[in-house]
């Protein structure tokens, strides 16, 4: 067998990439250009292209790893998954209803039901990367799921309701748009400059007014 080469023979690095017999970033990219060049297809790769494709390898390799972990779900390898058949953490398992954390709410029925889009019972593949990542699902039941766990999460008086103050020490900094360089995620060193924009987002959404 041929001895491989050592790292000290492609010290640079442009060298180590461009060498034929390793790995040819030239070779690469002319391969991946027109797969990035597509809209439109005008010889140049713009920002919304590099976006559209970084985001598509990102969800075939989200929707790759979904296929691995539902494989170990389906025990009988119909391509599906039932309630019956997802086993629940082991810490869910080995606990009562009393303990902690066991009222979160993305390993339970109303979740698997709520990802199972055709109603037929079983998840098939897309359902259950939506199960996965229930984030990234554009199915409105998951979504109103997704709400409703929010709620549920953030509403520390238990009325059913989230007030402004559950909203802004809770709900504010994950659904209001800003500035990552400029943004504070601590509330105590600027309350006063965060409120209002809080109070103007939290009458956007109070359809009917109530607090």
């Amino acid at each position: 067998m041929e001895a491989q080469p050592e790292w000290e023979d492609f010290i640079d690095a442009e060298d180590y990439l461009n060498d034929e017999h390793k790995f040819n970033i030239t070779h690469r990219l002319v391969l991946l250009f027109p797969r990035i060049d597509v809209d439109p297809a005008d010889g140049f790769v713009s920002e919304h292209e590099l976006t559209q494709w970084n985001l598509e390898q990102s969800q075939r390799e989200v929707l790759h790893r979904t296929q691995r972990e539902m494989e170990l779900h389906d025990k009988n390898k119909d391509g599906l998954v039932s309630f019956h058949e997802y086993s629940p953490p082991s810490w869910v398992r080995d606990t009562d209803n009393n303990s902690f954390g066991y009222d979160m709410g993305w390993w339970k029925e109303e979740h698997f039901n709520a990802s199972d889009a055709d109603g037929d019972g079983f998840l098939n593949l897309t359902e259950f990367n939506d199960f996965q990542h229930p984030a990234d699902t554009k199915n409105p039941r998951l979504i109103q799921w997704l709400c409703k766990e929010e709620v549920r999460e953030r509403d520390t008086d238990k009325d059913g309701k989230v007030n402004f103050k559950e909203f802004f020490h809770g709900l504010f900094d994950l659904v209001r748009n800003y500035d990552e360089e400029s943004h504070n995620s601590s509330h105590e060193s600027n309350n006063d400059a965060l409120e209002s924009p809080a109070r103007k987002f939290f009458a956007e959404l109070d359809k009917d007014a109530d607090g």
